[in-house]
């Protein structure tokens, strides 16, 4: 660890940020969604990840004396371990939804089938994270990642995740199978939405979670894109509103008619600044009802449960 710190100190090898910002978020009035808008489908989810790296300390500690030979004076090579691993982590945070109770047809347990964005479900890139600085590569002597899911209702209590069941970063999509949620999940649509359709959004935009008391919002359906993604306009998402819940009011309740995935920013001034990154959200896109009900058919009902 000290030959690491040192070395680090004269080559600025390693860099580290432990800490992420939050900006406020602005909330719709209370009155303009009903309060039997259902929360109860919704689900907050964490993805952990774990990378595990380990160095050879001796050939480390021998090229740096090779190229410092004043800077180990104090730290001899036979006080190093010969390898020493060291983990790094880090994390993301993503909303979903309940769509399903069942038995899970391998374990034979009551389960629940939870929908979500299919880049929060991506596969971390590489076995080494950013951390590590390109000058300490050449030591590293293995290097392994791990990652694992967890989800949360709306009132806060814990749900296990057993596995991811399938993802795709075509239509943004992905199926997690979790712990039975012993609440109501919310039912699909049937008909898609029409032009200036009233859409709520229920999410955890910037990670802002206070069970039970889940954001909510509301926008205007305004048609597709040419990749099928629907559009909407006039609602306010973040990072942590992805995998959310698009969902319309009809004559025998609410129904889901997309899932929340990005959004179209205006970088232009007087709204933002794109060399400093700052941007208003304008457009809203997210998975369509016919990819959605194509996706759960094809890796659920027939890919999983053989149906």
């Amino acid at each position: 660890m000290k030959l690491i710190k040192k070395l680090g100190m004269l080559l600025m090898m390693i860099s580290i940020s432990l800490t992420s910002s939050c900006s406020a978020l602005r909330l719709s009035p209370v009155n303009k969604v009903h309060n039997t808008t259902p929360r109860e489908a919704f689900v907050l989810l964490k993805k952990e990840v774990i990378y595990e790296v380990c160095v050879d300390n001796h050939r480390m500690y021998d090229d740096l004396v090779r190229q410092f030979p004043d800077a180990v004076n104090d730290l001899k090579k036979e006080d190093l371990a010969k390898e020493e691993c060291r983990e790094f982590g880090s994390g993301a945070l993503a909303s979903g939804v309940h769509l399903e109770r069942y038995v899970d047809p391998v374990r034979h347990e009551p389960s629940s089938l939870v929908l979500t964005a299919g880049h929060f479900c991506k596969e971390p890139e590489g076995s080494i994270p950013p951390e590590v600085g390109q000058s300490v590569l050449p030591y590293v002597t293995s290097a392994q990642v791990k990652w694992r899911y967890t989800s949360y209702d709306f009132m806060g209590n814990e749900v296990g995740v057993h596995k991811l069941i399938a993802h795709s970063m075509d239509a943004d999509l992905c199926l997690l199978e979790t712990d039975e949620i012993p609440l109501k999940p919310i039912r699909i649509a049937t008909e898609r939405p029409i032009y200036g359709d009233r859409v709520a959004n229920i999410s955890t935009p910037y990670g802002l979670y206070f069970p039970p008391n889940i954001l909510i919002d509301e926008g205007y359906y305004i048609g597709m894109t040419d990749d099928d993604a629907i559009m909407l306009s006039d609602m306010s998402v973040g990072p942590g509103s992805s995998g959310s819940m698009l969902i319309i009011e009809r004559w025998n309740g609410w129904e889901l008619i997309g899932m929340l995935h990005s959004v179209i920013f205006i970088q232009q001034s007087p709204v933002g600044n794109r060399q400093a990154g700052i941007g208003e959200p304008m457009i809203t896109l997210g998975a369509s009802l016919g990819q959605i009900t194509d996706f759960i058919e094809e890796h659920f009902v027939i890919g999983y449960l053989g149906r």
